[in-house]
């Protein structure tokens, strides 16, 4: 044993020439020394030895990113200056205490929170020495304040919450003897773990630390965008625990905070919830402020008007706003232009409009279907089968003028769509049926023979044509329709229908 110290100081002048793999196996001979015979080191030396390590790590560590080695390394270097015990000088305390936070941050970046935790130990023995030996004008806060961040970051990650929140606790208290930009990264912080509980859809939790990251961001970090955001989730983990007049103020104050899409549309579905029949006006107001919003599409503004209509009806003069709105906003972009128009249709259908929801629809047939190549198909193919479902209806409920209206529509599309197949010829045929009891018996000829041209033996097809040939007194044509009809097979004439 008696070389025990000499060969610890040469291993100790070494570390600042050698690479990663040296220092790690250094560090663990270094270790074993110390383990098998540490009374034949000097304190000095074992100081020394640790301040060696701690510095080849950080320089490896500027070399490339954390790695599991140069964790352990510091690690090492941590023991060591706290294996003779705690330093009995303000330096030696704060030394150890940044050495071991620093090491914990380390292994956090790793996410091996069991050994940061370990690190984080020794990081208060040195705090809480410091803490009860010196005044308080001479603590050093900031390294406090590091540590109980960190130590608040693991402890929530480890489902301590009591934990976490006595270190924010801490942490916040210190924030007196700092400069403001700490305020921040505590404000993150503690964003971060209302984020997390979220996620972890443990919303009660949530709401405590995102109440609590509201109050440090308006003090240390009050920019609109983040307040809304941290509000906003708020918001929602207050709907999430059915608590709506929560929820509506937290966005309330999101918005006030920024008046963005996200932040009106929480505001809207917390409203839903509380409103009274009697604050349509209310409800109204922030629906429409929703659909001014930018970032908004079609599709978004279709659930939210299913959200309110679900809960409420409107008033005529009320559904005529929204629908106003919604064709002012979408006049930019063909693919939503055509999306939103069917929104405004189907939303004028369900209020009874049908004359206004007709002329919205002949306004894009008119202005925009030659522009239809620039809608995505899969758009086009939901107007078809809107137009399909509509037309169905209206024929059931005997509205034969509007079921051709709205298959006509359909068909206006048909050129620019890759609609063929059992669809188009049902469509044509169903088409040619409205004709026929329209009396418009040559445009029924027309679409029925269209009909038959894609299917020969489509026996609607052919019972309509010879309906249509019978009733503009052509019997040698509708003698050969009804050939062909029987030709068809046991498919009856009396199953034509709008379906």
């Amino acid at each position: 044993m008696a070389d025990n110290g000499n060969g610890f100081r040469a291993m100790a002048a070494r570390l600042g020439q050698a690479e990663e793999r040296a220092v790690f196996e250094t560090a663990h001979k270094m270790q074993k020394i110390l383990e098998e015979g540490a009374e034949k080191v000097s304190d000095f030396d074992v100081k020394q030895a640790a301040l060696h390590l701690w510095n080849a790590a950080v320089r490896l560590r500027q070399q490339r990113e954390a790695t599991q080695s140069n964790c352990e390394i510091r690690h090492i270097a941590a023991r060591l200056l706290f294996m003779r015990g705690l330093g009995t000088t303000f330096k030696d305390l704060k030394q150890q205490m940044s050495i071991a936070t620093k090491t914990a941050a380390c292994w956090q970046d790793l996410n091996v929170n069991h050994m940061a935790e370990a690190a984080l130990v020794l990081a208060l023995q040195a705090w809480e020495k410091l803490s009860s030996t010196y005044p308080k004008s001479e603590l050093p806060f900031e390294e406090a304040f590091r540590l109980f961040v960190h130590r608040a970051d693991i402890a929530a990650s480890q489902n301590m919450q009591d934990v976490a929140y006595t270190c924010v606790k801490y942490a916040r208290e210190y924030l007196a003897e700092l400069p403001s930009a700490q305020g921040k990264v505590l404000a993150q912080l503690v964003h971060n773990l209302g984020v997390n509980s979220l996620e972890a859809r443990e919303f009660q939790q949530g709401t405590h630390w995102l109440k609590m990251a509201t109050d440090l961001m308006k003090e240390f970090d009050p920019i609109p965008a983040k307040l809304s955001k941290t509000l906003r989730l708020l918001a929602w983990a207050y709907m999430e625990l059915a608590q709506p007049r929560l929820a509506l103020n937290a966005a309330e104050m999101a918005v006030a905070e920024e008046p963005s899409l996200y932040a009106h549309k929480m505001k809207l579905e917390a409203l839903v919830r509380v409103a009274a029949p009697d604050q349509q006006p209310e409800v109204l107001a922030v629906l429409l402020a929703c659909l001014d919003c930018d970032g908004l599409t079609a599709d978004t503004a279709e659930k939210l008007i299913a959200t309110v209509t679900a809960k409420m009806s409107f008033s005529r003069e009320q559904t005529l706003q929204i629908v106003e709105k919604i064709q002012q906003r979408f006049q930019g972009n063909t693919e939503e232009l055509v999306r939103g128009s069917l929104l405004a249709y189907n939303i004028l259908i369900a209020c009874d409009m049908g004359e206004l929801a007709n002329k919205v629809i002949e306004e894009l047939i008119e202005g925009h279907i030659s522009r239809t190549r620039l809608i995505a198909e899969n758009n086009v193919t939901k107007m078809h089968a809107a137009f399909w479902a509509l037309g169905s209806k209206a024929f059931l409920e005997g509205r034969t003028a509007d079921a051709l209206r709205q298959f006509n529509y359909s068909l206006s599309l048909s050129p620019s769509t890759s609609l063929s197949g059992p669809d188009h010829v049902k469509l044509l045929c169903n088409t040619a049926w409205c004709h026929l009891k329209l009396g418009q018996y040559p445009k029924a000829v027309h679409f029925a023979g269209e009909s038959i041209n894609l299917s020969k033996t489509n026996a609607r097809a052919w019972y309509f044509l010879f309906a249509a040939h019978l009733k503009n007194n052509n019997m040698i044509a509708a003698i050969e329709a009804m050939r062909q009809l029987f030709l068809c097979g046991p498919s009856s004439a009396s199953g034509a229908g709008a379906g």
